[in-house]
């Protein structure tokens, strides 16, 4: 069941991922309101016929594993496999020992199932072993059984998408070639390299912004990338970034990675997906289960709740995700009432979660870490939500209590700056797009967290 039971976000959790988050790509998380963004939710058909009429998509019950949509010149299945948790210790417990092996079993499952592209980063993976979900993915790249019967029939078939850390120490678009030529030899492809190179988010002030685009310009004309794609870049940083590929570079931008789901719908208000229709670019939506919110796996009542700062953060989300979790709930009983009857496979919440993003025209990256977490993400391209169910959980994001329910919104996203600052007292406040409330800490030790959020182009 997807109704759960909560409260509002754990502000601690912000800090704790900033300083203790050893990849340097810090966990910051923020909570957006509704006040002064610019559009309404994307209704259930309009933001992906936009898509559609851009890509040349089909309408259809179901995509199916077959299914192919375009990213850029490449034709990709209509879900990805993101690898964030393949080297992360610390949120998602990692470990070479225990978690490599279901990792190959998952990557040969997804394969096997027709999907053919994994997202990946230079920074993915903790402390020593910062860069192992490229290296993981190179291997399992190589290991795979390609006789399986599948549509993938070679590793040639496969697309990997990496992203490369715009770091303050990364001068000149010379640093950002290197950058990805070393992510290209941690996978160890050979001639087939890295599919699409993405800039990882937008530096602050465009420090070396520039730089950074004609490094992945020259790396796509030199060969050593497919296609460009740029990730956190909200709506008038990508039509600036979109329009510099092309009118300096020749490039058409292939595609902008964004955090987007049923509790990060911020994209969708901001204008990000007519903006990207608008310049021909796809929008992949990461964390399209909120971290694993959205799986309804978890409930508060009974201390249903995952190890690790998740469980901090969860705990004090889950009450005003309420709305939305009902209707998921809804949408699950009711189709497997009607489809699938007592005996078979019923549909999901992270089903609805994923298929939910598809119908706002973006492609969903999910992070598998299990067999049985590919199985049910794999069986969501089974089927599409209708357009009343899309619409429902429309509803239901719009419904959410004001500055509460909108929860995790990454900071990298580039027309958000957060300022946070800490102290001993024993209330929390925080300012998002000039709308104020105070919450009190919970526990022996307590703090303020001062959040302010200034857009910026």
């Amino acid at each position: 069941m997807c109704h759960l039971n909560g409260s509002r976000i754990f502000l601690i959790f912000v800090i704790c991922c900033c300083l203790l988050n050893s990849n340097r790509s810090a966990l910051a998380f923020v909570m957006p309101t509704a006040r002064n963004i610019r559009h309404p939710l994307a209704g259930p058909l309009k933001a992906s016929r936009l898509f559609d009429n851009i890509f040349q998509g089909k309408k259809s019950s179901s995509s199916g594993l077959g299914e192919r949509v375009k990213l850029g010149d490449l034709r990709v299945s209509p879900l990805g496999v993101g690898t964030w948790a393949w080297g992360n210790q610390f949120l998602w417990g990692y470990s070479p020992q225990k978690s490599d092996s279901s990792l190959q079993e998952t990557f040969d499952y997804v394969l096997s199932k027709g999907i053919n592209w994994f997202d990946s980063a230079d920074s993915y993976g903790t402390g020593r072993l910062e860069g192992r979900s490229e290296i993981l993915l190179g291997q399992f790249l190589r290991e795979h059984d390609y006789k399986l019967g599948s549509s993938v029939k070679s590793a040639e078939d496969v697309f990997v998408a990496t992203k490369i850390a715009p770091y303050p120490f990364r001068l000149g678009k010379g640093s950002i070639k290197a950058a990805m030529r070393a992510s290209s030899r941690r996978l160890d492809r050979g001639r087939a390299g890295v599919d699409i190179g993405q800039l990882h988010w937008a530096p602050p002030l465009g420090w070396q912004e520039k730089a950074y685009w004609a490094g992945l310009a020259e790396l796509k004309q030199e060969g050593d990338i497919k296609a460009i794609g740029l990730s956190n870049y909200g709506p008038k940083k990508l039509r600036e970034a979109a329009q510099t590929f092309k009118s300096e570079h020749g490039i058409s931008l292939a595609s902008n990675q964004v955090q987007l789901s049923l509790v990060s719908p911020l994209p969708l208000r901001s204008g990000l997906i007519e903006t990207a229709a608008d310049e021909g670019v796809r929008l992949i939506a990461y964390s399209p289960l909120g971290l694993g919110i959205l799986t309804g796996r978890y409930n508060l009542e009974r201390q249903q709740l995952p190890e690790g700062p998740r469980r901090l953060l969860f705990r004090e989300l889950l009450p005003a995700l309420t709305p939305v979790l009902g209707t998921m709930d809804q949408i699950v009983n009711e189709r497997t009432r009607k489809k699938y009857g007592a005996v078979s496979e019923p549909v999901t919440c992270s089903q609805v979660a994923l298929n939910w993003c598809r119908a706002k025209g973006a492609i969903p990256i999910v992070g598998l870490k299990s067999l049985a977490q590919a199985r049910e993400a794999t069986a969501a391209l089974d089927w599409c939500l209708s357009a009343g169910e899309v619409e429902a959980l429309d509803r239901a994001v719009r419904s959410l209590p004001k500055g509460r329910g909108e929860t995790v919104q990454n900071i990298f996203q580039s027309e958000e700056k957060v300022r946070v600052m800490v102290s001993s007292e024993g209330s929390s406040h925080i300012t998002a797009f000039g709308d104020s409330f105070n919450h009190r800490a919970q526990g022996k030790r307590k703090y303020v967290i001062r959040l302010v959020l200034h857009p910026f182009p």
